[in-house]
């Protein structure tokens, strides 16, 4: 009894205990064996249309760098999503062409008429052309319903653009009238369908003729009025506007050397309004007109106003087709663009 004694259990007396440590490794990178390949690594899916979804990674996988354990993510050999499940990238849509329908009022002292001039000349349709290249930033080309001429005013000329924005119509408004000089200015602006042409669509046309029948001179009116000191018979001019009216063939009151070969128009209403010693004013309402054709008409009235010819002279002066047999041409500045007819 002298040595220790102690019972130790034998293998055959006891369960054996569950280890808790990692097996032995065998290689120099610490494997226990060689990992098998994820079953998707190296699939390709065959089914058109279809979109898989990657299986969750593993931890000890996910750890780029770490000792002793090579990063399964992403395999040697990467499986491809299909071209029809691939997004297209989302690219910014492209501003849409708008056609806009423009009203301009101007005073046309300062301008050598609508169209567009050479080089140093003035004119409405270059003033606004400018004004929708600086909001545009490209050229803008505008189409006008009438080609008033050098002196003459407007109130409701109608013009039509066409360019890529996406302004609308009330913030355009806006943006001319910052940039148009102050003798133009655009009253209201409307989408119009594409292609829209306000010279084509128009119906009728309304201009009206000032006159100021005072013998002094006003200097506020000295813009917008014709001046006529020497008085006039507004009945007589009344009388002889009436036998204008209707449809005509007007060569007679178109400008001389006019190249238009149908000078027939339907002049609906030529109307004088007021009194001899203070405004009058001649409204004109037609289908078209001719070149100078209101002015011309204006002034052979005057020619009856002032007593030098009878109401009926002017269905003999309609009747001969011939230019010379009419009134001088009355001044540019008493005329004015009142509205334009077009849907």
């Amino acid at each position: 009894m002298g040595s220790s004694w102690r019972w130790r259990p034998s293998a055959s007396s006891s369960p054996p205990r569950p280890s808790t440590a990692s097996p032995r490794p065998q290689g120099s990178r610490g494997r226990t064996s060689p990992r098998p390949a994820a079953p998707w690594v190296r699939t390709r899916w065959p089914w058109p249309g279809s979109a898989p979804t990657p299986p969750r990674r593993r931890a000890a996988a996910c750890i780029s760098g770490s000792p002793g354990i090579r990063s399964a993510w992403p395999p040697r050999t990467l499986w491809s999503w299909p071209a029809s499940a691939l997004p297209e990238p989302k690219r910014p849509a492209p501003e849409d062409v708008a056609t806009f329908r423009l009203t301009l009022e101007y005073d046309g002292t300062e301008f050598e008429g609508w169209q567009r001039q050479p080089a140093g000349h003035r004119s409405v349709q270059a003033e606004l052309e400018r004004a929708l290249a600086e909001i545009a930033g490209a050229p803008v080309g505008v189409a006008g319903a009438g080609r008033t001429d050098a002196g003459v005013h407007a109130l409701g000329q109608l013009a039509a653009a066409s360019f890529e924005t996406a302004l609308d119509p009330a913030t355009l408004r806006r943006a001319l009238n910052a940039k148009l000089p102050p003798d133009v200015a655009v009253v209201s602006a409307a989408h119009a369908p594409a292609g829209w042409n306000p010279r084509f669509a128009a119906r009728e046309k309304h201009y009206r003729y000032q006159i100021w029948n005072a013998r002094e001179r006003s200097p506020l009116r000295a813009r917008r009025f014709h001046h006529e000191p020497r008085g006039l018979d507004v009945e007589a001019l009344a009388e002889a506007a009436c036998r204008l009216t209707g449809k005509h063939d007007f060569a007679a009151f178109q400008a001389a050397g006019s190249e238009v070969r149908d000078t027939v128009r339907t002049l609906r209403v030529l109307s004088v309004a007021g009194e001899a010693g203070g405004e009058l004013l001649i409204d004109a309402h037609g289908d078209g007109f001719l070149r100078h054709m209101v002015r011309n008409l204006v002034g052979t009235l005057l020619e009856v106003g002032l007593g030098r010819r009878p109401p009926a002279w002017v269905n003999e002066v309609r009747e001969a087709r011939d230019r010379r047999r009419a009134g001088a041409t009355a001044p540019a500045r008493g005329l004015v663009l009142i509205h334009v007819d077009a849907p």
